[in-house]
């Protein structure tokens, strides 16, 4: 949990530093699902993938983004990581 504006920003600046060691260039979305929960909250699950600079595959991931909508508009409320094999799928509880 980040508590504050100021830790976010340190959060994704020393991610950013640390992709760009490993030859980083840029990202895309393999796959995207929405999930509502309400009218105003909703889960966003996105697969993607990472690229080097030479263009070969650099990583695969996957994460949850809860959002809600405020004053009208959607807004990010966090981040989730999740493996990306399991995009997609939901626990139920069952084994």
């Amino acid at each position: 949990m980040l508590e504050s504006v100021d830790a976010v920003i340190t959060f994704y600046r020393n991610q950013r530093e640390s992709l760009e060691k490993r030859n980083y260039d840029h990202s895309g979305i393999v796959s995207t699902r929405i999930i509502p929960l309400t009218a105003d909250d909703a889960l966003i699950n996105v697969a993607y993938r990472r690229y080097k600079k030479d263009g070969s595959l650099l990583e695969e991931g996957a994460a949850f983004y809860p959002v809600s909508k405020s004053s009208g508009d959607w807004k990010l409320r966090g981040a989730v990581a999740q493996e990306p094999k399991y995009f997609g799928k939901v626990y139920d509880g069952k084994r």
